[in-house]
């Protein structure tokens, strides 16, 4: 099973005004805006199905997060429709370097492109929405919420949405 280690987390305090730029991250290249959970990943993840590696990916989130992190990626408007979503960035620096993971919730209306806000909106009321952006693609996954709200994600409860 690949190894993923949780290196920093929204609440480490940053060393910069402009970036999430807590102390681990100083050595990596990209840096986000929005502080996040960030996870080093063993390189054998390239090796999993998408599947699975999601899976590891929302359990580690669960695992790490705030119970109201978790209430809000749960929570859906009157209509039923989903408030936020779980997204993770994958990136890596060189070629010989670990990749390394920001993973954090998005509110669905902040999202640009209006497609995708309504896509995700839509997301049905006993699933939760999560993107991964792997270096060259990205995916929309739903993930039964039951699993979420249990904190254990299995391939079988994800779906990738095409």
């Amino acid at each position: 099973m690949a190894r993923i280690n949780l290196i920093a987390k929204p609440t480490d305090k940053s060393l910069s005004t402009v970036f999430f730029n807590p102390e681990a991250l100083q050595s990596k290249k990209f840096h986000l805006i929005v502080p996040s959970y960030v996870w080093e990943v063993e390189k054998e993840v390239i090796f999993l199905t998408e599947e699975l590696f999601v899976s590891i990916l929302v359990e580690n989130y669960l695992k790490n997060c705030l119970k109201e992190e978790k209430d809000k990626l749960c929570k859906k408007d009157l209509a039923g429709n989903s408030l936020y979503y779980l997204r993770f960035m994958l990136y890596q620096d060189t070629p010989n370097s670990k990749p390394y993971i920001y993973g954090y919730l998005r509110e669905i209306d902040n999202i640009s492109y209006e497609s995708h806000k309504n896509f995700l909106k839509l997301c049905n009321s006993d699933k939760i929405a999560v993107e991964v952006n792997f270096a060259t693609y990205g995916l929309y996954i739903f993930v039964d919420k039951d699993a979420v709200i249990s904190g254990t994600v299995y391939s079988k409860n994800i779906k990738i949405v095409d």
